[in-house]
């Protein structure tokens, strides 16, 4: 409800004074003053506090603004780094597994070298110990052989002391030519010494044929290591590349030939050639190689064996010699070691000749070879040469692996004549040796 204002005086004649009407005047311009004012003051009022609500609205965006960016800017720079450490670890990874790798191979390639290495060293040790093993064989030969050489001259010392005496008593009589280099064995014949070597035509003491030739020996200055300065034709007793005896040391091949035994009892005949006692056999029999018939011709015997089987020899070694009919020869070696009576060579040990001679046919039995080695026996296989002058090669040699067994009364009984006669053995010079 709208004030109304008071009513103003009237005049005389009914009209109102000139103050009144100037008073009234100025009272509806003050209040139309005030009016205008409260309008603009609520105007401006207004306008201010757009302003103001506007201006703090801004202020509050640019606030936002200015708190969000830094915000934002962590957090991109969170993203970057959580981006660059997974880079980062990415590169590490693939750093870290690349060393990896580096140092793996690497370890893996210096494993692979010491194998090497260790290969290499077991090689050069396998080469130093068959160097040594042969090395080492020989010198036992060579130890033995200087055993030998002096049982035998004491052996022979007492010899020629009895022998002097009956000769001087006139009780045995020594023809001896007057050339010096042939006395020394002629006084040995004549005085039945080991290891003598009479001249071809004596009467009593011809020695077999195929020991023949100058003197040698087993020992000193006719030892084997002298042979092929004996006679040109032994020349293979120093420059044959497939000699014999070898050392047979390790395992080969498994492809050694087939050997087929068929030996029968044969006809036994005796000789001492001056170097070994040999049982001269007919029809013994034989074996047969690649369908070839070798017969067997004769057996003697060596002490101690010559060959050698990792570097160790046998109390003693029988050798087997065949012949074939276009005269090939083919040995079977059969070790022979201290033990039981050997009943296959009863007959042999039991005729020894004591002295040097001729062929003496032996009556009181025959000898079976196949009684002396089994039908499938193992044995080792390798192509040699005679172990004795003039060391002939293209000989095929089967040494059987099992040793057979003598009794220590057959041992002495053959040692009593040849306490030592094997050749050292030999170089093997990259033959094939195969085994069975």
């Amino acid at each position: 409800m709208s004030e109304q204002p008071p009513a103003a005086p009237e005049t005389e004649g009914g009209e109102a004074s000139p103050v009144v009407a100037v008073a009234s005047k100025k009272k509806k311009l003050l209040l139309i003053g005030l009016i205008v004012g409260g309008v603009l003051l609520i105007v401006i009022s207004a306008v201010a506090g757009w302003l103001l609500s506007r201006g703090g609205a801004a202020d509050t965006k640019k606030a936002a603004a200015h708190a969000e960016a830094p915000a934002h800017k962590k957090v991109e720079a969170a993203e970057a780094h959580s981006a660059k450490a997974e880079h980062t670890a990415s590169e590490g990874a693939a750093s870290a597994g690349g060393a990896t790798d580096e140092v793996a191979l690497k370890a893996e390639a210096e494993r692979l070298k010491q194998d090497v290495s260790k290969l290499q060293g077991d090689v050069q040790k396998q080469t130093e110990m068959l160097t040594l093993s042969d090395e080492a064989a020989k010198l036992k030969s060579e130890i033995e052989a200087l055993k030998a050489q002096k049982a035998t001259l004491e052996s022979d010392k007492g010899k020629i002391a009895e022998g002097a005496k009956q000769i001087r008593a006139g009780e045995k009589k020594c023809v001896l030519s007057g050339d010096p280099a042939k006395r020394m064995d002629e006084l040995r014949v004549c005085l039945g010494l080991s290891g003598a070597k009479p001249e071809p035509g004596a009467a009593a003491g011809k020695p077999a044929d195929a020991h023949a030739g100058p003197h040698w020996s087993y020992a000193g200055e006719s030892g084997p290591e002298y042979w092929a300065k004996l006679n040109p034709e032994w020349k293979l007793c120093a420059n044959g590349r497939a000699q014999s005896p070898i050392n047979l040391v390790g395992s080969f091949e498994h492809g050694a030939p087939p050997l087929q035994f068929a030996y029968k009892p044969g006809e036994i005949s005796m000789v001492n050639n001056g170097h070994t006692v040999q049982a001269n056999l007919k029809d013994a029999g034989g074996v047969d190689l690649y369908g070839k018939r070798y017969n067997l011709v004769q057996l003697h015997f060596h002490t101690p064996s010559e060959e050698l089987v990792n570097g160790r020899a046998a109390d003693m070694v029988v050798h087997m010699v065949h012949k074939s009919d276009d005269g090939k020869l083919l040995v079977v070696g059969v070790l022979l070691n201290k033990g039981k009576d050997n009943l296959v060579l009863k007959p042999v040990f039991d005729n020894l000749p004591k002295e040097e001679g001729s062929e003496r046919p032996i009556a009181s039995g025959k000898l079976d070879a196949g009684k002396l080695v089994a039908a499938n026996a193992p044995y080792y296989h390798f192509e040699g040469s005679l172990t004795t002058p003039p060391c002939t090669e293209g000989v095929q040699w089967f040494v059987m692996k099992d040793a057979a067994s003598v009794s220590p009364k057959q041992f002495a009984a053959f040692t009593a004549l040849y306490p030592f006669n094997a050749r050292p053995v030999q170089a093997v010079n990259g033959r094939k040796v195969d085994e069975r």
